[in-house]
Parts: structure tokens; sequence; C-alpha cells
């Protein structure tokens, strides 16, 4: 390769003589030379020639109304030549091709959840309480990724799959503490009251310590972690509209569907109620056989 300082113009490039057999002769004896444009760079991907044409979004605009204007627009006006093939990528691209597969991770996530629930609880209609809930988060999440203007993105589904089993943890508390009230022949209505009021506290402050550590990165992610953003706004969102549904919506629902234990209070031929009276008659022999015992002295 020849020193900089003899090819950095046409006229010196003309100059540039050659050996042949006939003799010495110039460079423009058997050349000409034209200036034209060429890429500054070679990028190659799986061998082959690629380029890249990359942009960010502008104010006010979402990934799916500026995909279907980047579809229109090449549509009418790109003319690919033979040979070149024209690909996209970005968040529509990447939501359409991982979004099926997160939505039956989730649909996953929810039937193991709901099975070990329904395996800990002995009942379909406690996990049910526990799962109505689950699906009004989304008023949390959708409604803080509008005030934030954020899109709602692949890594925002990657939040919802982790927040599945953060939430339903304050519904199980609750309907765990409701059950200990009911085997105590409380009034089912009495036992959602009382048990909301328990729980008040621990819920709230589960709910603040996890809201309160994602603040940072949802609201002032920093360069480089705007990818985590969605993740964080995902739960402060989620978490929060979680945790009042759960305090409301769980008591309701079990006072409606689970009115019928009262039913059984007085039934002696359940199960907790004929325990119970074996315990008692227990209790009472053993009581008996202490007294009729004669003391030694």
């Amino acid at each position: 390769q020849l020193d900089e300082k003899y090819v950095n113009s046409i006229s010196k490039l003309n100059g540039l003589v050659l050996s042949t057999s006939s003799g010495p002769v110039t460079l423009d004896q058997v050349a000409s030379f034209t200036t034209e444009s060429g890429p500054s760079s070679i990028r190659r991907e799986n061998k082959q020639r690629v380029n890249k044409v990359t942009a960010s979004l502008a104010d006010g605009y979402d990934a799916k109304t500026v995909q279907s204007l980047v579809n229109q627009a090449l549509e009418e006006y790109l003319v690919v030549p033979d040979g070149i093939t024209v690909t996209q990528n970005g968040d529509m691209q990447q939501f359409a091709e991982y979004g099926p597969t997160l939505v039956m991770i989730i649909i996953l996530a929810l039937l193991l959840v709901f099975a070990v629930m329904a395996a800990q609880f002995e009942s379909l209609v406690d996990p049910f309480i526990i799962f109505a809930t689950v699906p009004l988060l989304m008023i949390g999440v959708i409604a803080i990724h509008i005030w934030m203007g954020q899109t709602f993105s692949l890594f925002s589904i990657v939040g919802v799959v982790a927040l599945i089993g953060v939430v339903v943890n304050n519904g199980i508390v609750l309907v765990d503490t409701i059950n200990q009230e009911v085997r105590r022949h409380v009034p089912v209505y009495q036992a959602c009251v009382d048990s909301a009021r328990l729980r008040l506290r621990p819920i709230l402050m589960t709910t603040l310590t996890t809201v309160l550590g994602m603040i940072p990165m949802a609201f002032f992610p920093g360069d480089g972690a705007e990818m985590m953003q969605p993740v964080a706004l995902t739960f402060v969102g989620g978490l929060i509209s979680g945790a009042f549904l759960t305090l409301y919506l769980s008591p309701v629902l079990y006072t409606v569907l689970n009115t019928r234990r009262e039913k059984k209070y007085e039934d002696p031929n359940t199960l907790a109620n004929q325990l119970a009276l074996f315990d008692k008659q227990r209790a009472e022999n053993a009581l008996t056989d202490a007294l009729s015992t004669p003391s030694e002295h």
C-alpha cells in the first residue's frame, strides 16, 4: 500500500509510474479516474453486507403508530433492487416475536400458582378470590405507563410475569386470616371486616417497601437503565392498585362466595364440628379419669 502523500489527489495517481515489458509508463496511460461517493465502512453479519438505519421515537408517538407509518412509507417510496432485502427490528418486532411466548408463560404461571394455592387451602374458591385481583392490577400498570408517557413494551410484560407472584402474597395473607376467623365460627361478614382491618398495616408495609425500592429505577433510571424502567414502572403501578384491590375486593368476594360456611357452624355432620366434639369428649373423659383416681400422699 502506497503512502497517503502519493495517492491523495487524482493528479498524483495519474503520475504514478508502472514498470512494463515495453518500459515505464504512467498510470494515466492505462487507466482513468472518477470521483464518486462510497461507504465509509462496510458492515457484515452472517457473511452478508448490511446497512442499518436507526431512529428514536419523537415525543407524542408510540411504537405501534410509528411502525404503521414506516411500513406505509416503505411500500410507497422504497424500490428494492434485486439481491437486496429489507428487514425491520425494534420494539414492535420483539413484541410480535416474543409476545406469544410470554403470554403462554403468564398463563402457565397463573395455573401453577393456582394449583399450589388450591392444594394449600384445600379449596377452589379461595384461590379464585385471590386471583380475581390479578387481572385488575393492570389498571395500575396501564395508568402509570400513560402517566409517564411510556409504551407498553416487551419488558413491561416481563414485569407483569414477575408481578403475579408478588401481588398474590397480599391476598394469601388476607384470605388465610379470614379463614382463621371463620374456623372460630365468627360470622363471615364480620370476619372479613376484622381481617381487613388486622392485615391493613402488614399489606401496606410490604407494598410500600417494594414500591419505594423501585422508585429510583422507575422515575430516575439514569444512563443505561432505560430497558429496566418499564419493569420498575410495572411493579410500582401494579403493586399500588393490587394492594388496594386486595383490601377491598377480596373481602367482598369472600363474603359473597363463602356465606354458606355460616350454615355449617351448627351442623354436627361437618368434619370440623365432629373433630371439635371428639376433642371435647376426650378432654371430659380425661378430666373424669383424673377425678375418679384417688390421689396418693
